[in-house]
């Protein structure tokens, strides 16, 4: 029994033994599994946040590009009313001469019924027997006569003052 005891205090010893091998082998595992499913978290994480990244620049490179296309439009419509605007002010200096030419041609209708106008009052000045004499007056002439309500027919002591001259007439008697 001794023998048996030996023998089974010896596999007692050797269980022992492979036991605490076995300990140190499932720790030295237990480390390697930890170890491996740290970096897998660590990969899932990481690959999670590379996938978020690539979704943001997803987003903002579709975001840009819309962006692209919107400025492009703009541009296109802005191109669009600068033509129409210069189109408009090239018809707006056509515009503008030809109020011109009118305005010009009322100023040589208006200078030649004045024309008209004088000559056929000489005329009538004439056929009553009168003499006309037409001058522009001295400086200062006319500051010491009184105003008269009606500047455009004044006449005094055979004075006749029209449109800025004056017009003297004395009547022809034989």
């Amino acid at each position: 029994m001794k023998e048996e005891k030996a023998q089974a205090q010896k596999e007692i010893a050797q269980v022992k033994q492979k036991e605490e091998e076995l300990e140190q082998e499932t720790a030295t595992y237990q480390e390697i599994l930890d170890e491996k499913l740290y970096l897998e978290g660590s990969a899932g994480r990481s690959f999670s946040e590379a996938q978020m990244e690539e979704s943001n620049i997803r987003q903002k490179s579709e975001f840009a590009a819309s962006n692209i296309e919107r400025v492009k439009e703009e541009i296109e419509k802005c191109g669009i009313q600068i033509q129409k605007l210069s189109e408009e002010a090239e018809l707006a200096k056509e515009d503008v001469k030809q109020r011109e030419q009118q305005i010009d041609h009322i100023r040589q209708t208006i200078r030649s019924s004045e024309d008209e106008f004088v000559r056929f009052e000489e005329i009538l000045q004439k056929k009553q027997g009168k003499v006309i004499w037409d001058f522009e007056p001295a400086e200062g002439i006319w500051q010491d006569r009184p105003s008269h309500p009606d500047r455009k027919n004044f006449s005094e002591n055979g004075k006749k003052l029209r449109r800025g001259s004056v017009i003297w007439t004395k009547k022809c008697s034989d």
